[in-house]
């Protein structure tokens, strides 16, 4: 409900999509690390590790490409559309997971990532005609946003289970 809520307030700045996911998450970067200092002062020597540091750029990087990229996709197409899109990173997860990190793929996944897909497909492309067309730009980056959140959750399972989540969180918002 608040994602959604979300989603719906943001058609109401008038402000570009990068200054408004710059803005919200340079709060709530600021929130955090005020709420959870004490504990995350101590995980400082977790940067010394190159491949945690790497790890965690990448994790940033898609998190601020897919956020910028999910207000410009809500300013350019509708928000329902926009945020049942972006929602199919499960699916995308799921076979980054079986093909990078080697986790079981059984047929229940595969039929159930189908059923998925299928729904998409009644739910967006049966209104998309000529007229609609200019919806594209908004919908491929609502897509971009499934898949970057989909690498950005592989990714974090490949980071050492020592570093705490608020430590991976913050440093991913930084």
């Amino acid at each position: 409900l608040m994602f959604s809520t979300d989603s719906i307030m943001l058609r109401q700045i008038a402000l570009p999509p990068v200054v408004i996911s710059c803005g919200s998450h340079t709060v709530t970067t600021i929130i955090f690390a005020v709420w959870q200092w004490r504990s995350l002062s101590h995980q400082l020597p977790h940067l010394r590790d190159r491949a945690v540091v790497h790890r965690l750029l990448i994790l940033g990087l898609l998190r601020g490409t897919g956020a910028v990229a999910f207000v410009a996709a809500v300013f350019l197409a509708p928000v329902a559309k926009v945020v049942v899109i972006s929602y199919l990173f499960p699916i995308y997860t799921m076979f980054l997971a079986y093909r990078f990190l080697g986790e079981p793929l059984t047929g229940r996944f595969v039929g159930a990532a189908l059923v998925a897909l299928a729904g998409i497909v009644v739910l967006v492309l049966p209104e998309l005609g000529p007229t609609s067309s200019n919806e594209w730009p908004g919908l491929l980056l609502a897509g971009y946003v499934g898949i970057s959140v989909a690498i950005g959750r592989v990714v974090l399972k490949d980071i050492p289970a020592r570093i705490p989540n608020q430590f991976i969180l913050l440093m991913e918002a930084v």
